[in-house]
């Protein structure tokens, strides 16, 4: 198992806070309170498809997620959006780069394929 840690004027400091992420990846939570995911086989077909499978199979299967992740990701519902999740990071956590740390973590998971993001309008979420 492996551990993460971690409106359009908001879309104007970073795009992907104005996002709203769907989680794609089943979990549960562990003795302690913390997500675990469950890492979502690949979808890709051809070639891709086979290498994507591949790399699935050798890659770890759960992923534990710090404290501060598993309050992000109870938040990952398919409403609130990345900057909304910052707001309750900065508050519960006192993260001081709670926007910025957003982020992040919404992109490494889209990244993995454990969620996905619907984006209001043509706005760009990769790093620019």
């Amino acid at each position: 198992m492996t551990a993460l840690c971690y409106n359009s004027t908001v879309a104007d400091v970073d795009p992907i806070l104005a996002a709203v992420p769907r989680r794609l990846a089943s979990w549960r939570d562990d003795e302690r309170g913390r997500v675990v995911l469950e890492r979502p086989r690949p979808t890709t077909a051809g070639l891709r498809g086979v290498g994507d499978l591949v790399l699935w199979w050798l890659s770890p299967r759960r992923v534990r997620l710090d404290a501060e992740g598993s309050t992000a990701w109870r938040r990952l519902e398919g409403h609130t959006t990345v900057a909304e999740v910052a707001e309750a990071l900065a508050a519960e956590h006192g993260i001081e780069d709670a926007r910025g740390r957003a982020a992040q973590f919404v992109r490494l998971l889209r990244r993995e394929g454990y969620l996905e993001i619907d984006v209001p309008g043509p706005v760009a979420v990769e790093p620019r």
